[in-house]
């Protein structure tokens, strides 16, 4: 379940909310099953050149059941994905290009997505690495 309470204005300044068991990444535009979301699983924690990306931010998330569900916040349950990987704690980064380009609602953006995940120890605070123009 989605903690809203974790929605704090640091976390959309930096465009991630992390919770027990879950993280929102706060996107240019609403995100819909359109929305491009391509999801990496590596050994360990990636070089991400930051220079090919708008917005990069670092996080973490706990996946004890092994099954990491992936939604949009407007329509859950409705484009739901669900990805199996082992059970554990995972380092989150979190890329997004195409911004700027959503129409005043929000809607019709070109904005993509591309999340990286390895297993950690210990679960890394969020933070921006690279600060993107979102629209949020």
């Amino acid at each position: 379940m989605v903690d809203v309470d974790a929605y704090t204005a640091a976390a959309q300044a930096i465009g991630l909310a992390q919770f027990d068991r879950g993280i929102v990444i706060f996107t240019d535009s609403n995100w819909t099953s359109e929305t491009p979301l391509r999801v990496r699983l590596t050994e360990a924690q990636p070089n991400v050149s930051l220079g090919e990306h708008e917005h990069v931010v670092m996080g973490g998330i706990e996946c004890p059941t092994g099954e990491l569900r992936i939604f949009s916040p407007e329509e859950t349950g409705a484009n739901e994905r669900t990805l199996t990987l082992p059970p554990g704690l995972y380092g989150v980064i979190a890329c997004g290009d195409g911004f700027g380009q959503a129409d005043e609602h929000g809607d019709d953006g070109a904005d993509r997505y591309e999340l990286w995940l390895w297993p950690t120890e210990e679960l890394p605070d969020a933070k921006s690495l690279k600060e993107g123009l979102r629209a949020g």
